[in-house]
């Protein structure tokens, strides 16, 4: 369930990204190896368990009692397919404006319906929990390697993304910013 759910949120991100208008400005190209770099791994990790016998500490379930493989692993795949379907709603609603690296799009706009809303980055929200979900699920310590770099590569996205956007729409943005969370809804106003 959990790898299906992953295949259709590709399928569609290959398809939508078609769509997207071109990128007017864009990172340091150093900046995207580094983020490409992490992301390839943390998803290598994620889907391709690696077999070597005798078994190495990284291809072992971390589930100590076997009796916790299937609640967990139930709790993941819900999360994995919860966070995928976030992500796809972040990316239907992002429209032509989403970009696969920190960018601005020609004429960007500046996103604040649907998820948007309440979080700034709803696409990395939805991808953390479906990582951490999908490392649940699988139950090895190469997927939760994974998972964690992954979060370590859209935590840092998140903050430069912040500073482009803050760059471009400046007042608009640290409106925006005041009452929006970065990954997760703020819990309580900023003063007007």
């Amino acid at each position: 369930v959990t790898y299906a759910a992953w295949f259709v949120t590709m399928v569609y991100f290959v398809i939508s990204m078609f769509t997207a208008r071109r990128i007017a400005q864009r990172e340091a190209r150093q900046r995207r190896l580094a983020d490409i770099a992490l992301i390839w791994g943390g998803y290598f990790l994620i889907f391709f368990q690696l077999e070597v016998h005798p078994p190495a500490v990284w291809n072992t379930h971390f589930f100590i009692a076997p009796v916790w493989r299937q609640p967990l692993g139930v709790t993941g795949a819900v999360l994995a397919v919860a966070g995928l379907a976030f992500t796809c709603w972040a990316r239907a609603v992002l429209g032509r404006y989403w970009s696969g690296t920190v960018a601005l799009k020609a004429d960007h706009k500046l996103i604040q319906s649907g998820p948007y809303r309440v979080v700034r980055h709803p696409l990395y929200t939805g991808l953390m929990t479906a990582t951490l979900g999908t490392a649940l699920s699988v139950g090895l310590w190469q997927t939760l390697a994974g998972a964690a770099l992954l979060w370590i590569a859209f935590l840092s996205r998140a903050h430069r993304e912040d500073a482009l956007l803050s760059g471009q729409f400046g007042q608009q943005f640290a409106d925006y910013q005041a009452r929006s969370g970065r990954l997760l809804p703020r819990f309580r106003q900023a003063p007007l």
